[in-house]
């Protein structure tokens, strides 16, 4: 029978990819290391059923013709906008609205905005 984490991550299936329902399951992990129980034997070999069923199925899902999905969607410009507007509005001194618009405007290049130094922008 289905635990309630297994129930989480079937009603997350529909939402976000297997990879990222295995960073719940490290975390769920990690949780139990930190809090020095040790994961239930019989829960770990569970979980480990339950994600060969899900790779399988969404192997079965590729195999029969289905588009692999990347899982991300464009950011609408509209929400863009949004964003931008919202940033603003923080007492952060303008750093998240500084690193949301860099971030935009780097999405083209292969570099990030961690890798950008200040002595770029004056170039």
């Amino acid at each position: 029978m289905p635990t309630d984490f297994e129930y989480f991550l079937l009603e997350k299936t529909k939402t976000v990819r297997i990879s990222t329902l295995n960073s719940y399951r490290s975390a769920l992990k990690d949780l139990y290391r930190r809090k020095e129980v040790p994961l239930p034997s019989a829960y770990d070999k569970s979980l480990t059923t339950f994600f060969s069923g899900l790779k399988r199925l969404q192997a079965d899902k590729y195999q029969s013709g289905s588009p692999k999905d990347s899982g991300k969607d464009p950011l609408q410009y509209s929400r863009y906008q949004q964003l931008c507007e919202a940033t603003l509005l923080r007492q952060d001194a303008g750093f998240a609205h500084f690193f949301l618009i860099t971030q935009w405007n780097m999405m083209c290049r292969s570099e990030s905005v961690q890798t950008l130094c200040t002595q770029h922008l004056y170039n």
